[in-house]
């Protein structure tokens, strides 16, 4: 599957985006995921696809 990543040029303030993908089965962290935390584990959404519905 290949690697969807978001532009940085996106305003995690203002914008809006409708993601496609998949929640993991079970409780865990994302891939690459690194924390000198020790957080618990939570559902976790693998994206496959965007589309941006708004974008100020």
């Amino acid at each position: 599957m290949p690697k969807v990543i978001l532009p940085n040029t996106f305003d995690y303030n203002g914008d809006i985006l409708e993601l496609s993908g998949k929640f993991y089965s079970k409780k865990s962290f994302p891939q690459y995921y690194y924390s000198l935390q020790k957080p618990e584990k939570a559902r976790v959404f693998q994206y496959t696809d965007f589309k941006v519905i708004i974008h100020k």
